[in-house]
């Protein structure tokens, strides 16, 4: 018997068909979101990583720290040579900040934050109560400044033309204060 093309033919659904497509693009879903993280990784992984600037980065950071802390503990500093080594300290880190900052350095806030030195603040208001703030600012600026100037010097032959300026100007303030 030949079908009539005019009258309604059953269809032959299967239910299980639709759930073997759905089940393979699932598969492809996935495969394509490991193949994607793989990549990612692998990218990440072999990008090159920038130490020189990285270290820029965390000294301009730690130029922030120096200055927020002379900012609020200055007026602490008892003798006349810690107060003059204070006030030459926030030239030379204001100087600092804004020569590493126009000329192109930046940092981020986990970068500020791995510097911050953890209860410098309370450190410092306990040595003011004790008589001791002269000698724990100076230490604070003093073991700073000389991490900077180690970091500076380890980097200085890989910067740019215009990094190695600041950076050579940045050491020359740090011989004459320290």
């Amino acid at each position: 018997m030949q079908p009539n093309p005019l009258q309604p033919q059953p269809s032959s659904f299967n239910p299980n068909t639709q759930q073997a497509k759905q089940k393979k693009l699932i598969r492809l879903i996935i495969i394509l979101a490991v193949v994607t993280v793989v990549v990612l990784i692998l990218v990440a992984l072999l990008a090159p990583k920038d130490i020189a600037n990285e270290k820029l980065s965390l000294a301009l950071a730690r130029h922030q720290e120096i200055s927020r802390v002379l900012d609020e503990y200055s007026e602490n500093a008892r003798s006349a040579g810690t107060r003059q080594l204070v006030a030459n300290a926030k030239l030379v880190v204001l100087s600092g900040t804004a020569d590493l900052t126009s000329s192109g350095v930046s940092v981020s806030t986990a970068q500020a934050d791995s510097v911050k030195i953890a209860g410098i603040d309370d450190t410092l208001l306990e040595a003011s109560r004790n008589n001791a703030f002269d000698e724990a600012i100076t230490q604070f600026v003093t073991s700073n400044l000389e991490v900077n100037a180690a970091e500076f010097n380890s980097v200085k032959d890989s910067l740019s033309e215009q990094h190695v300026e600041v950076v050579e100007r940045l050491l020359n303030d740090y011989d004459s204060l320290l």
